[in-house]
């Protein structure tokens, strides 16, 4: 109950005017929670953050960027997101985000991509604008 209050007050802190700016800031709201739950691996002592959401984040910058984007420090033969993806999904959990977390990295390819995908955080916020989006026939999904 405590992780959804604290969910609130970080919505409430954006002063969203809008149904756009409502879900821009529910994307940074997963982006951050992901962020905090990779902190709480040894992810960071393998992979840095760079990218849009970081420039944002750790620069200030006035831009948004939907994805997260990370770079090994060195070459890792057999790197895995898994477990990473599992202890994301996990914290999330916690906050009573359901989100559907799915590894479309290619054992062979260097690059390696995962998918978020949640529309559980838009039902059980209050939120001003984007009331209606979880009522409709195939709910509305943010995706990082």
């Amino acid at each position: 109950m405590n992780e959804l209050i604290a969910l609130q007050r970080r919505l409430a802190d954006y002063n969203c005017k809008s149904s756009r700016e409502e879900e821009q800031a529910l994307r940074e709201i997963l982006q951050d929670l992901i962020l905090a739950a990779l902190g709480r691996t040894e992810f960071f002592c393998k992979a840095a953050f760079h990218g849009g959401t970081h420039l944002r984040i750790f620069h200030g910058l006035k831009r948004f960027s939907e994805d997260l984007d990370f770079a090994l420090m060195s070459p890792e033969l057999g790197f895995s997101f898994s477990p990473y993806l599992d202890r994301i999904k996990k914290e999330l959990e916690a906050f009573g985000v359901k989100a559907e977390v799915i590894d479309r990295s290619k054992a062979d390819s260097t690059v390696k991509k995962a998918f978020l995908k949640d529309d559980s955080i838009i039902q059980i916020l209050n939120l001003r604008f984007l009331k209606d989006i979880g009522s409709r026939q195939t709910p509305r999904k943010l995706r990082i």
